[in-house]
């Protein structure tokens, strides 16, 4: 044998040995690609269920909000009610604070009337009795 042929010989074995390896390459990545494409499908499969799982929750919710907003509709007029009489109730405090007001504000003079009046009339009647006991 010729250095040639041992070249072609070592060639030949590299080349067997390449062709080895790209065997065993090619079988491992379609056992990969069959497993990918089966985890494809199981999470397509549960993507689909999970859909139709969240429409019917979201069919439930919106049934429960058109309740609320029922619910609403008929519980509003008493918020409205309780704050028109929240309303009537603060004018009602104010008009009495504002009558206390004027009343604070005049009692020194209207007292010392009253009372300058009620004596009056009280001496007045006294002093009537008084001359009738005297007259008889």
């Amino acid at each position: 044998m010729t250095g040639g042929q041992i070249a072609a010989l070592i060639a030949a074995v590299a080349f067997a040995v390449l062709v080895v390896f790209i065997c065993i390459f090619i079988i491992q990545l379609n056992k990969t690609l069959k497993e990918a494409n089966k985890s494809i499908n199981s999470v397509t499969n549960d993507l689909d269920i999970i859909t139709k799982d969240t429409e019917d929750i979201l069919s439930i919710t919106n049934v429960l909000l058109e309740n609320v907003n029922k619910n609403l509709e008929t519980v509003e007029p008493v918020f409205k009610a309780a704050s028109d009489l929240g309303e009537s109730v603060s004018d009602l405090n104010n008009a009495t604070r504002n009558a206390s007001d004027r009343f604070k504000s005049r009692k020194g003079s209207f007292v010392k009337n009253s009372v300058t009046a009620f004596g009056a009339s009280f001496v007045g009647k006294m002093f009537a009795n008084k001359n009738k006991k005297k007259n008889k």
